[in-house]
């Protein structure tokens, strides 16, 4: 690439990540004045999680815990990632949010910019180039057909689009499984370690090819490395970079390219890599916490879904794989052989973390498509449109315009209304944190980080997802999968905040310091029982420490037992 095109590279990727973030302004926008925006457009559990790690990376730890939890813990998880942003975030004690949004710009401009690069670097076209970056950005699959086609569906499949969190059913459409790492406009809105790690992808898979292609151990080196970062930021993703290299050495013997030096570039990427991967699986093995984390089952969903998920792009890709096949441009093996063996992966026995593994398949099914679209389209009749050039530019608008509606029907009619109804539409059947807290709500949770004494915090999850990361603190339950035990834990809360349950409550009491009574849990609650009294049925006192308006945080002493009276 010149400089030239380098520099408009650059900056059409910013404009992209700079338009995605234009949502989250939508929703500050439509916030009330007596509320607090909290960052967040979708399932805000997830990041919430990483706003946890960032807390603890801010005060210093290098080794980080998983605050959703009370369960004691030795603390062997580490994520470079978050390291890097919590330190960032040591600048001023509110920064966390404001350091992650800045890193999910960043991060998809990386993301868009990369995708750009490495289609360069296999010789593609200048078309080809925008068009991979601009269907990057903007593809989704056909998950916004899922209302429509239900009726026709027989009771006994069950249909997800996992590209807009529906699924479909004989009739019935139900909120379900959304993977954002199923595509990249998903991952590059939401979720900067999506980002990140596709980036990485990107840039594995290129110097890889180069180092089985030339026999370049300098590459093969270089391809450790960043699977030595990748291994440490999102460790799934090095199964499929393994099986990938595994496939290109089978690619390289096939052309008739293979010596010993190939098995020796692969020892090299195998070696530079192993040290990440291998302590997340020392951490897992002797840490309980991690351990039971991480056998939380996240099974991939039926293959049909992920092609329905995929949609129009996929079609093409095939196409496009076709195409360069029949014209024996081998050098779009490696991009065919990622998008087989990273689909394959998801789908190995016996993983609990299955579906995480497809993260990055997106990628080389866009740059496909983007190839049956500028090659292949414009060859099909278009009596109206005349000039290759012009039949092109048709093209590509019409494939990014057909490619759209699953984007635009999750932005607007998933993010946005869930935005604007806090998140109710789904917190009732899913206890999933809003988007917005009480003005109250986060005054407690400040007090709690700047006056309160160490412990941990008893509430209901909605306020509890939010906790670790605005106060550092551990709580009793606030997310499905870092709570263990989470539905549990939740019935304990209950039995605390909403429905008296003496024996349940003193679960709660017995392992926090504070318990807040906010405002999701005295909404739920109603006109019940209050928890001071719960508290009292089973042994301890709820003594206020700080109020604003109507939530109160509570220190949790022990009841002292009852002085037999004077004869």
């Amino acid at each position: 690439m010149s400089p030239r095109e380098k520099r408009r590279a650059i900056a059409a990727a910013f404009g992209l990540a700079v338009l995605l973030s234009l949502p989250y302004l939508a929703a500050l926008g439509v916030t009330p004045p007596e509320r607090a925006y909290m960052g967040h457009i979708w399932n805000p559990d997830e990041p919430n999680v990483y706003y946890a790690w960032m807390r603890q990376a801010a005060e210093g730890r290098f080794f980080l815990e998983d605050l959703f939890t009370t369960e004691p813990q030795e603390g062997r998880f580490t994520n470079p990632l978050w390291l890097a942003l919590g330190r960032v975030s040591a600048i001023h004690r509110d920064a966390v949010p404001w350091v992650y949004a800045a890193a999910r710009l960043l991060c998809a401009a990386g993301l868009f910019y990369s995708l750009y690069a490495f289609v360069a670097a296999f010789g593609a076209t200048r078309r080809v180039r925008w068009a991979a970056m601009l269907l990057g950005a903007t593809a989704s699959g056909l998950g916004w057909l899922a209302p429509l086609i239900a009726p026709a569906l027989p009771p006994d499949l069950t249909l997800y689009g996992v590209d807009v969190g529906l699924s479909a059913r004989g009739g019935v459409v139900r909120d379900d499984l959304m993977m954002p790492e199923t595509n990249t406009f998903a991952s590059a809105l939401l979720l900067p370690l999506f980002s990140f790690s596709m980036t990485l992808l990107l840039w594995l898979v290129l110097t890889a090819w180069r180092a089985l292609r030339n026999t370049d151990f300098r590459a093969a080196a270089w391809s450790g490395l960043i699977g030595l970062l990748l291994g440490g930021v999102h460790t799934y993703d090095m199964i499929p970079a393994h099986l990938l290299w595994g496939a290109l050495i089978v690619v390289v013997a096939a052309l008739g390219r293979a010596t010993w030096r190939t098995l020796a570039a692969y020892a090299v990427f195998a070696v530079v890599s192993a040290p990440t991967l291998l302590y997340q699986v020392f951490a897992f093995r002797n840490d309980p916490v991690f351990q039971e984390k991480g056998m939380t089952i996240t099974a991939s969903p039926p293959l049909l879904s992920i092609a329905f998920s995929f949609g129009l792009p996929l079609l093409l890709a095939v196409a496009g794989a076709i195409l360069v096949l029949r014209r024996r441009e081998w050098q779009w093996l490696p991009v065919i052989c990622w998008a087989v063996v990273t689909i394959a992966a998801a789908y190995l026995p016996n993983l609990s973390f299955q579906r995480k593994m497809i993260e990055g398949a997106h990628l080389p099914i866009v740059i496909l498509a983007a190839i049956a679209t500028v090659r292949w389209l414009p060859h099909l009749k278009a009596p109206r449109v005349r000039g290759h050039r012009l039949r092109s530019k048709v093209a590509m608008a019409a494939v990014i315009l057909a490619c759209l509606p699953s984007a635009a029907y999750f932005l607007v009619g998933r993010c946005m209304d869930s935005v604007v109804t806090n998140n109710m539409n789904r917190a009732s059947a899913t206890f999933m944190p809003p988007y917005t807290l009480s003005r109250d709500d986060v005054a407690c949770a400040l007090w709690l980080r700047d006056e309160g004494e160490p412990g941990a915090v008893g509430c209901l999850s909605m306020l509890g997802s939010y906790l670790p990361g605005m106060t550092g603190r551990k709580v009793w339950v606030g997310h499905w999968a870092e709570t263990l035990r989470f539905p549990s834990k939740l019935n304990s809360a209950f039995g605390l905040l909403i429905v008296p349950m003496p024996s349940e409550a003193r679960k709660v009491l017995d392992a926090c310091r504070y318990v807040v009574d906010g405002e999701f849990e005295r909404a739920i609650r109603g006109d019940g029982q209050d928890p001071r009294v719960t508290a009292r049925e089973s042994g301890y006192e709820l003594v206020p420490v700080y109020s604003s308006g109507e939530s109160v945080v509570y220190e949790v002493r022990p009841n002292p037992p009852s002085q037999p009276a004077e004869p």
